[in-house]
């Protein structure tokens, strides 16, 4: 360093407070200027920050707030007192307290808020992408959890079996959703390209039991086009019940609307394939199996159609209905080609 430089190193200290390392003109208190600040000089260019190990930076007393130095070992002294957060390698400062480590990031070091924090978009977007764990994100543990493996996400638990699995209890407002609809809960089955949701697809709601008494299906509840092609637009409703499902109650709308009953094909407004009892049931046996139908009543009777005599356009053999014209039951018999009173000759 030549006279000029020195004196110069001298006027700028004492006159304006500020020293300047390879410059004659410090923009700081202390300003450093790389000897070779472009090009393919090999010279090592930079600042090097004293190097200490966990236990000097705890044995170090009255240390002022904003020292800077470089943690080289953890090796050595205990994560207590000023230390306490001092887990890694790597830069730290003093806060007064205890030593902080410089640029902490959720990128490559656990932390903790100090405050509450909060993230506005704006007109930008926040994602997170790239994950292929079972539980890439997750929230105090298995409250939430997203399987970036099998693109899942679960609520209590950390390994969901389906698209969203939630492991307990579940409540839909559905009185907040009138402002924008009634639809408590929107389920999609048809749509190009996928499916056309129709009785060959079979989409529902299975309801099951994992236990392992008796585990296995519960009951389901099948919607969809009645067609076993594409779609024909009638649609249905139906019921099954049992560990090897039985479709035991279907409802569609076709032909003004039918209900079948072990059926799901009704062919009538109520189809039932089996017997059936009606009122007040006698006892808790099943029904007799000579019984088709059973209507029991301790006070009440049976109503059947009454209409006025040669009002019925068809005869069917053992057709019956009560006759207003002559007060009497009136029935078809094929084999004598007549209508027949229950009351005697007509």
């Amino acid at each position: 360093m030549n006279i000029f430089k020195i004196v110069s190193f001298i006027s700028t200290t004492f006159l304006y407070s500020q020293v300047g390392i390879n410059t004659e003109t410090p923009a700081a208190t202390l300003d450093i200027t790389a000897l070779n600040s472009t090009g393919t000089s090999t010279k090592t260019e930079g600042l090097l920050i004293p190097r200490i190990d966990r236990q000097k930076a705890q044995s170090m007393s009255s240390v002022p707030v904003s020292t800077l130095v470089y943690i080289n070992s953890i090796a050595t002294g205990t994560q207590t007192g000023s230390t306490a957060t001092m887990n890694t390698i790597g830069y730290y400062y003093y806060n007064g307290t205890a030593w902080v480590k410089l640029n902490t990031s959720i990128y490559n070091n656990n932390g903790s808020l100090t405050e509450d924090r909060i993230v506005t978009l704006g007109s930008k977007t926040l994602s997170f992408s790239g994950g292929t764990t079972l539980n890439a994100f997750s929230v105090n543990g298995n409250t939430f959890s997203v399987d970036a493996q099998n693109n899942r996400v679960g609520i209590g638990t950390t390994n969901p079996t389906s698209k969203l699995q939630v492991e307990g209890s579940l409540f839909l407002n559905a009185s907040r959703t009138k402002k924008d609809t009634n639809n408590a809960l929107g389920i999609n089955i048809g749509q190009d390209g996928y499916s056309y949701g129709n009785r060959t697809d079979n989409f529902g709601i299975h309801i099951q039991s994992t236990s392992s008494v008796h585990g296995g299906s519960v009951a389901r509840i099948n919607f969809g086009d009645v067609s076993t092609g594409t779609a024909i637009g009638n649609r249905y409703l139906s019921f099954s019940v049992g560990k090897n499902l039985s479709e035991i109650l279907s409802i569609t709308d076709a032909n003004g609307g039918r209900t079948g009953i072990n059926t799901s094909a009704p062919t009538a407004t109520l189809d039932v394939i089996g017997t059936a009892r009606i009122g007040q049931s006698v006892g808790t046996s099943d029904i007799n199996s000579a019984v088709e139908l059973e209507i029991s009543s301790n006070d009440k009777g049976i109503l059947l159609p009454r209409i006025a005599k040669n009002s019925l356009s068809t005869a069917v053999d053992g057709l019956l209905y009560y006759n207003t014209d002559n007060g009497c039951f009136q029935y078809y018999s094929e084999k004598s080609k007549k209508w027949l009173s229950l009351c005697g000759s007509l």
